[in-house]
């Protein structure tokens, strides 16, 4: 029977952290230069504080010299010695720096197995830095106090603790100023953040408020106190979105310090190929790296890129003085003869091919042929050529996937990634921006109000609609949330707002929000729609907006503006639901058609078939449009004549209509 999957199918890293097994050598030279630039800060009595001044950029002559690859490889050497982050890049220059707190939040907290007895990284970061404070006064318990197992003793730990909050915050607080460590936060919020979010189990709502806070939300007194964060160090809920922006920098920079206690983190920027586009994203990716470099210890950055898109359109936005902080390039190798032989033979093998079947594959004289004029080529390049010779070898050529079939792989990948299904602000700016600006009907533009809760505004034919992106939920922060859509909305006709939030975040107003919950649902009411995309939304956007991203960086054999073209038709349920509730409560008419070639695919499958259902013309030839649509698109074509029965819908080819 011949084989019904190809083992060279999958071309692309997806997750860096699910890898397949590596070719011996295959960019070993890389993978060392990066790891030696790690020693540097990994090293010495802890607290650290061990700067590194420059980032360091991967480059490969083109896509498919795996950049995704040796990230991972670099996150499986250093899972048990720094804390990777992988950051892709963000899309609101105004909040980068939140973005990138909450991927740095995330792994913190994130845990990559189902064994509770397995701390999180912060909760191993509390145990660094009471381990001095603790075995200050007895030094048997330093081996406890490191211990995983004592470390998730709650009840034990809790006992002991806190009993002792304020020596060990005294004791914290001299630490540092012995150690020369400044925060931007007190020493005594922070050690009551890390004490509460380990031990504090009395209620969920003590572990959410903390990550509240590490993640730059706004608090009230009431909150703040709960966790013992000072006055000071609680920002108030009306700040504006540069300065919470200014507030997670602030948090990050504190995070790379407390570090020097635990392990060094480890940044990784990839897909950069995509700030390109835009000369504002560059500016801000320069600040970003000429900030983590010169303020923050503890820390190694490194950031990808296809070297002719990083030349031509990065390099050409960015500071001189920010490209200064990028050390001399770290080139990719491609694959050579050998290792092309040995690779072949370790796929084959993962996927339990037969030896009879794979010792002809991989002997044969086609790899020779492929290397005959070149010493080494990209590795992708490589694996799309297996492929196709793998079909060859079994008669079973196949078509080239359609572009949607290269979609449902990428989304049922992030599905299966729990991390992937958070809240992500910065996805959503890109949603609504860039890829509603491309819908017939919508003009998006930035457009940031005077308290800047609302930062995008869509000007429909008869209409507007202001977007906000506010994940917290906080009580103050929240009514002058709903007093600015007010304000906005009565001094302008056919406006409306719209704040967009995941399942997973609380329901506005919260019930405990008496008085301030009366307010803000009358705003509700009035104009401010608060729109909660389900679980399946959400992960179809997140899988939208990443299938985007590999086709910029080059990862399909598609334009991304093609791709941008099938993601606004995918998402035609979520134009509708934004634009609902206007022109007295009737939604907004988008003229959300079908590509004038997707019309003559359409007419060709008709008239070679006669007579078609509805569904199988879907499914086989236009999966991405709804049922409405190809109707729509149907009933303007005078030879197509359409019959509606009570299970179906047929299309007939007339030849003389």
């Amino acid at each position: 029977m011949p084989i019904q999957v190809n083992p060279f199918e999958n071309d692309i890293v997806a997750n860096p952290r699910e890898l397949e097994p590596c070719v011996q050598g295959l960019n070993e030279k890389p993978l060392q230069q990066v790891l030696k630039k790690y020693e540097i800060v990994s090293v010495g009595s802890v607290p650290r504080k061990i700067y590194h001044n420059h980032a360091w950029l991967i480059t490969s002559a083109e896509p498919g010299y795996g950049k995704s690859y040796l990230i991972g490889r670099l996150f499986k050497v250093l899972e048990q010695k720094a804390v990777p982050v992988y950051i892709r890049p963000f899309q609101n220059p105004s909040t980068c720096w939140k973005s990138i707190l909450i991927r740095l939040v995330n792994e913190l907290k994130y845990k990559n197995c189902f064994d509770n007895s397995i701390p999180t990284r912060l909760e191993q970061l509390t145990h660094s830095i009471l381990t001095p404070l603790l075995s200050k006064d007895n030094p048997e318990q330093d081996s406890q106090l490191t211990d995983l197992q004592y470390i998730c003793n709650v009840e034990e730990n809790t006992s002991n603790i806190f009993p002792q909050q304020e020596r060990l915050i005294s004791g914290f607080t001299e630490l540092l100023e012995l150690k020369g460590i400044e925060l931007h936060s007190s020493a005594s919020s922070w050690l009551n953040l890390f004490l509460n979010y380990t031990y504090n189990k009395s209620s969920y709502e003590i572990k959410e408020t903390c990550m509240a806070w590490l993640c730059g939300e706004n608090l009230y007194q009431n909150e703040a106190k709960a966790i013992g964060i000072s006055r000071r160090d609680a920002t108030h809920p009306e700040i504006s979105s540069e300065e919470v922006n200014e507030i997670c920098y602030m948090r990050i920079v504190d995070i790379c310090k407390l570090a020097g206690f635990f392990r060094p983190l480890f940044f990784c920027f990839d897909q950069t190929e995509n700030f390109g586009r835009n000369s504002d994203l560059v500016r801000a990716f320069g600040i970003v790296i000429e900030s983590l470099t010169s303020t923050c210890p503890n820390q190694v950055t490194v950031v990808t890129a296809n070297q002719h898109v990083w030349e031509k359109t990065i390099c050409n936005s960015m500071e001189h003085a920010h490209i200064q902080r990028l050390r001399a390039e770290i080139n990719l190798e491609g694959i050579n003869r050998k290792q092309a032989a040995i690779f072949v033979k370790q796929r084959l093998a993962g996927h339990k091919i037969d030896e009879n079947r794979a010792g002809p594959f991989v002997n044969g004289k086609w790899i020779e042929r492929f290397f005959e004029n070149k010493p080494q080529v990209g590795i992708r390049a490589f694996i799309q050529q297996c492929k196709m010779q793998w079909n060859r070898v079994e008669k079973a050529e196949r078509e080239k996937p359609a572009i949607g079939d290269y979609f449902e792989k990428t989304r049922r990948k992030l599905a299966s990634q729990p991390k992937k299904h958070l809240c992500d602000p910065d996805i959503l700016y890109w949603l609504v921006l860039e890829v509603a600006n491309g819908v017939n009907g919508i003009s998006a533009a930035k457009h940031k109000t005077e308290k800047g809760y609302f930062e995008i505004q869509w000007q429909l034919k008869d209409h507007a609609i202001l977007f906000g992106f506010e994940s917290g939920f906080n009580s103050t922060r929240w009514m002058a949330i709903a007093r600015e859509a007010i304000r906005y909305c009565s001094a302008r006709d056919n406006l409306k707002t719209v704040i967009l939030r995941t399942a997973n975040l609380p329901t506005i107003p919260r019930p405990t929000w008496r008085k301030r919950g009366i307010e803000i649902e009358a705003a509700i009411r009035e104009c401010l729609d608060i729109i909660y995309l389900t679980k399946e939304e959400a992960t179809e956007i997140y899988a939208l907006n990443q299938f985007y991203m590999d086709a910029v960086e080059g990862d399909f054999p598609f334009l991304p503006e093609d791709v941008l073209q099938l993601i606004r038709m995918r998402l035609a349920w979520f134009w509708n639901k934004a634009t609902g509730c206007l022109a007295n409560n009737k939604a907004v008419e988008l003229d959300i058609s079908i590509p004038e070639e997707v019309i003559d695919k359409l007419t060709a499958a008709v008239r070679k078939e006669k007579l078609l259902s509805l569904d199988e013309l879907i499914t086989n030839q236009l999966e991405p449009f709804n049922r409405d649509q190809i109707i729509a698109a149907c009933s303007k074509i005078p030879q197509i004549a359409i019959h509606k029965g009570s299970e179906t819908i047929l299309l007939q080819w007339l030849s003389n209509p």
